[in-house]
């Protein structure tokens, strides 16, 4: 053979069967990607069945809104990187169809609040959580992901320059 491979050629027979039954019907984790977040992306992985979108906050503060469609087999995952004392809010919404999310991560305390929103604390010297986004069948959603304040001991710094 051309060093392609049967292994190969049906890994490609696969993805393309995939995308013609409406398994790749998801958008990717880049395309869900609004324009106020392209300075903190480190990096986009994308998947047959999953997406990883890794948002750098460790040094920036500000509010980061990802978009999207999601459902099927696929599910998308934001993996938001910060510091010690880092204080985010979280804001889900549904805008069409039956999108679900799920905060998750080892390193992080998780306060629920009114209205859909929750916040997360990061506890360790520098960690991540993970935001799954996923449904059934297919629906829309807008997550946005705000940077509250920074700290090495989780009081507040004036962000006032």
């Amino acid at each position: 053979m051309n060093g392609f491979g049967f292994t190969n050629f049906r890994a490609v027979l696969l993805t393309i069967a995939l995308v013609l039954t409406g398994f790749g019907q998801s958008m990717s984790a880049s395309e869900f990607l609004e324009s106020n977040c392209q300075d903190r992306v480190t990096k986009s992985q994308d998947d047959v069945s999953r997406s990883y979108l890794y948002l750098d906050f460790s040094h920036l503060e500000g509010a980061c809104t990802v978009a999207g469609t999601v459902g099927g087999e696929h599910i998308s995952s934001v993996r938001v990187i910060g510091n010690k004392g880092d204080v985010f809010r979280i804001g889900f919404a549904r805008l069409n169809g039956h999108p679900m999310h799920g905060i998750s991560g080892g390193d992080v305390r998780r306060l629920d609040q009114k209205g859909g929103k929750t916040q997360v604390t990061i506890e360790k010297e520098a960690g991540f959580f993970e935001i799954s986004l996923s449904a059934h069948p297919h629906g829309d959603f807008r997550l946005v992901i705000e940077k509250k304040w920074a700290s090495p001991f989780g009081r507040p710094i004036s962000t006032n320059k």
